[in-house]
């Protein structure tokens, strides 16, 4: 269980007047969130994308490897599609400020609403009223794009390129953007994962960091499958196809080692963060993610990591029953019960 940074509590609450109320049906479709949605999104989801974050990147960033290539870097570019309210960003902020000095932190923030850019351009503003600067200095770019389809991605990126906004990021990351284009049309948008993909393979920089973050839920009317599930299947069938790819896989570490001979359609990841803050003493939030690097960087954090074909690397835990999810040399073991005298690994932790 990990507290929301208390003055960062205070901000969103008392300073900007953050709501909390669940609306978990809503909460798929922030697009057109108007100023009400938006400050409840912010009192009830805010908190977990910044938990859920700073977790992701604290493991990340104690790891010798990227630690060691970041610490050359005096500017870090931070890319983030479907930026919300800003969440995830904060979290991997206070990630950063905790972890290096005098540096330059450059965001290029997109989104397509609005209002929920102010509030994330109002919250980094402000952010060294609730983080220790470190004698960081840090700079952000918002830019207001509605995404229609998984092809406006690259082709939006490719525009802000051509015209010398950006050439290249250290850091990508899409939390909770993907799933709302299968929301729009899950037929349309299939792919919207290899799109993420594609977008690491061309702006990733050398001995960069991406990571792609979504909710658990179901998607589609026709046949509906698990976001969790569209992830693993559009991942695997990239690298699949892209044999040459820049890019390769870090975490989970079962996709990292066996995504070539993953023989599931099914395969179904998922974590659990609590989040405790004012208003909910034990707030779950349910996603899956994946996490790659540039192919050196990636080859060098996996190769200090004891891979045995013996080991169950646990990718979902049912907290009802106690039963896991677990991967084994590329199989799916579903709603397994805890192996007696066999290792377990969290498949998503370096």
């Amino acid at each position: 269980m990990l507290n929301i940074n208390p003055r960062l509590e205070r901000y969103i609450f008392d300073d900007l007047g953050a709501v909390y109320q669940i609306n978990p049906e809503h909460v798929a479709q922030n697009l057109s969130n108007d100023e009400e949605d938006n400050l409840n999104y912010l009192g009830t989801y805010f908190p977990r994308s910044f938990v859920e974050s700073y977790s992701i990147f604290l493991n990340l960033f104690e790891n010798e490897h990227i630690n060691r290539e970041f610490s050359k870097k005096q500017v870090i570019n931070i890319l983030d599609i479907g930026s919300g309210t800003g969440g995830n960003l904060v979290g991997l902020l206070q990630v950063l400020n905790s972890t290096y000095k005098r540096k330059r932190i450059e965001i290029y923030s997109f989104d397509g609403n609005g209002i929920a850019l102010d509030y994330q351009m109002k919250i980094i503003c402000n952010i060294y009223e609730y983080l220790d600067r470190n004698e960081n200095i840090v700079k952000i770019d918002t830019f207001q794009y509605r995404f229609t389809n998984k092809d406006d991605i690259k082709n939006i990126l490719d525009m802000a390129r051509h015209s010398g906004v950006f050439d290249s990021f250290d850091i990508i990351l899409s939390f909770k953007f993907a799933n709302e284009l299968y929301a729009v049309d899950d037929f349309k948008n299939r792919g919207t994962f290899k799109a993420l993909l594609n977008i690491g393979e061309h702006y990733l920089a050398d001995e960069g960091i991406m990571v792609i973050e979504d909710i658990t839920n179901k998607v589609g009317i026709i046949a509906p499958q698990y976001i969790s599930v569209i992830m693993n299947n559009e991942c695997r069938e990239y690298f699949n196809e892209k044999t040459d790819s820049r890019i390769g896989f870090i975490l989970p570490l079962s996709c990292a080692f066996w995504h070539d001979n993953c023989d599931s359609d099914n395969c179904f990841s998922k974590k659990e963060f609590i989040i405790r803050h004012r208003y909910n003493y034990r707030d779950v939030s349910k996603v899956t993610y994946k996490v790659f690097a540039t192919a050196e960087l990636a080859e060098r954090i996996l190769s200090d990591i004891n891979n045995c074909s013996r080991y169950y690397y646990t990718i979902s835990e049912d907290n009802r029953s106690g039963r896991f999810n677990y991967c084994l040399c590329g199989s799916f073991l579903y709603g397994q019960e805890y192996p007696i005298n066999t290792p377990v690994i969290d498949s998503f932790i370096l």
